[in-house]
């Protein structure tokens, strides 16, 4: 039997090529004018209070649906990733870690909340036709209460989110 041997990468190579990109997608200028980052978060809490975009309309951003539900999902994967690199390190490097994991599991928990109250709007695409659903949740996106509290939530997501970039940051003095 054939096997491939697996070795860890070399992580403490990585880790600042990583860091240098996690901060440069939050500061990140727009691109093709396509927010990214701190921007991405603002203009989504400013359109969940504004009550002219319907985020239901046929037209709707292509990031709705499961690609803004995976923007969730991956602040959860960020703080697990952190959260078990930080012991291979120590002094420093681990304190920080641990602070930005910490920040980025808050940062998930304010997206799980931010679902709670809207759920997810997706398109799915069955020979050549879009079919949305589940109709409950396109109802909860039109609601202005919940939309004003996933506002809410939106802007505490940023708020951890920009936490954890910062402490990041210290990794390499910036």
């Amino acid at each position: 039997m054939n096997h491939v041997q697996e070795t860890d990468p070399d992580w403490m190579a990585l880790l600042p090529q990583v860091v240098r990109r996690t901060i440069a997608n939050w500061r990140h200028e727009p691109l093709d004018n396509v927010v990214v980052g701190r921007e991405a978060y603002r203009q989504l809490a400013d359109d969940l209070r504004n009550p002219s975009v319907d985020f239901t309309a046929h037209d709707s951003p292509s990031w709705m649906g499961p690609l803004l539900f995976r923007q969730g999902q991956a602040r959860t994967h960020v703080h697990q990733f952190l959260d078990r690199l930080a012991p291979r390190y120590g002094g420093k490097p681990r304190q920080i870690l641990a602070k930005a994991s910490t920040n980025y599991g808050q940062t998930a928990v304010a997206w799980r909340d931010f679902n709670k109250h809207l759920g997810r709007v997706y398109e799915l695409e069955r020979e050549g036709k879009s079919l949305r659903g589940p109709d409950a949740h396109v109802l909860h996106w039109r609601d202005p209460g919940r939309r004003a509290e996933a506002a809410k939530l939106i802007d505490q997501a940023a708020l951890w989110e920009g936490r954890a970039v910062a402490e990041l940051a210290k990794l390499l003095g910036t």
